[in-house]
Order: structure tokens, then C-alpha cells, then sequence
């Protein structure tokens, strides 16, 4: 294959990625409307940094967080696992029924898919392994702590990546919310761990429900 074929090759294959994201970027669009979104994340945010402040005041109380009494601490375990259980599993039903309204019969696994393309599956792979990466070697460090922050701050790119292919400018205020409480929480992770762990809940949750209430309220459920 000569210089020009490999050219020609390359402007197909471009051609054909523009029409995809095309083609895709309607239901992409339509499945960031539903209304159950915002709800979900405030509840969530409320739920997280709820547990977060209350285990704050605790630890304040009883000097550290292992010193809290073993059925006080298993019950905001407890809570905590049941409030990301619970929101995982909506959230999954929220995007199946949405999904099944504008798409008859597809289901989950394609419609991941269509999140992943080129573009998504580059500009969110860097993030995710430096996630991934810094979370790991903050345990390994003796600072799992650090964890919060490095995950907050990064989440940014993916979101803003989801803006740029769905248009909605709304979830820029997400991403860069997460950058922000990110950034913030570097400067209490060492005082006040959970107040950290707080913020960056709130900076992720409380955007997005106000970032999807906003989107919803401007162009309203196709």
C-alpha cells in the first residue's frame, strides 16, 4: 500500500467514525434526559457526605475511627454500602427502561458500548489507569486517603468527554466541580480525611443532579 491508499484508507475510516458518533449521538443525547438522574445523584450526595460528615464528628468524639464502638461503626458501614448498592442497581434500571423507550431491545451491553467509541474509550483511558494507578499507590503508601482527591480531580476528563459527545454544555459544571472539590480536598486529606471525603462527594454528586435538572429543564424528555 503506497503513501496515497494509505491516506485515502485513513480519510474512510475517519468518514466512518464522524458517521457513527453521529448516528449514536441522538440516543446518547435522550438517555442524559431522563428525569430520575438528578434525583438519584442528590440523594446520593446527600447519603455520602452525610456518612461522611457524621463519621468526621465521630472520629473528633472518640479519637479515631476504629475507636468508635463496633455496632456504631457497622451501622454506618452498613448505611454506606446500602446507599451506593442501591444507587448502583437504580442507576442501572434508569438506563435499561430509558434505553428500552428509545431503542426497542437493545440492551445494556450495546448501549455501554456506545459511550466507549474512539474518542470516549481515548480521552477517558488515561484517567481511568491514573485512577486506578494513584489510588493504588496511595494504599501501597500508607495514604489510602489520597485515594479521594486523585479520583475526584480526574474524573473530569471522562465527564467532560460525555459533554463534548452528547452537546450538553450543562456537565462541564461536573467535571469541573470534580477538578475543583479535588483540588480542595488535597488541603484537608491530612487534618480531616472524611470532611475531604465530604467535599468531593458533594462537588461530584450535587453538580451533576444540578448539571442533569438543568439539562432536562432546557429540552425537556423527547
Amino acid at each position: 500500500m503506497d503513501d496515497k491508499e494509505a491516506l485515502d484508507a485513513l480519510v474512510r475510516d475517519m468518514h466512518a467514525l464522524k458517521a457513527s458518533l453521529r448516528k449514536n449521538q441522538p440516543l446518547l443525547r435522550n438517555l442524559m434526559l431522563g428525569r430520575g438522574w438528578g434525583i438519584l445523584s442528590f440523594e446520593m450526595g446527600i447519603g455520602t457526605a452525610g456518612f461522611a460528615v457524621i463519621c468526621h464528628f465521630l472520629v473528633s468524639a472518640y479519637g479515631s475511627f476504629g475507636a468508635i464502638p463496633t455496632a456504631l461503626k457497622l451501622c454506618l458501614i452498613a448505611f454506606i454500602v446500602a446507599v451506593n448498592a442501591v444507587g448502583i442497581v437504580y442507576k442501572l434500571f434508569l438506563v435499561a427502561r430509558r434505553s428500552r423507550e428509545l431503542e426497542q431491545g437493545m440492551s445494556l451491553g450495546p448501549l455501554i458500548s456506545l459511550y466507549f467509541t474512539g474518542p470516549m474509550l481515548h480521552a477517558s483511558l488515561a484517567s481511568v489507569v491514573l485512577m486506578l494507578a494513584g489510588s493504588l499507590i496511595a494504599g501501597f503508601s500508607g495514604m489510602p486517603w489520597l485515594a479521594v482527591p486523585i479520583v475526584c480531580s480526574l474524573i473530569v476528563v471522562p465527564v467532560n468527554a460525555i459533554a463534548d459527545m452528547t452537546g450538553f454544555k450543562e456537565y462541564y459544571l461536573t467535571g469541573y466541580a470534580c477538578l475543583a472539590g479535588g483540588i480542595a480536598a488535597y488541603f484537608l486529606i491530612a487534618s480531616a480525611p472524611f470532611l475531604a471525603l465530604a467535599l468531593a462527594a458533594a462537588s461530584a454528586y450535587f453538580s451533576f443532579g444540578i448539571a442533569t435538572t438543568f439539562a432536562y429543564k432546557r429540552r425537556g424528555r423527547p
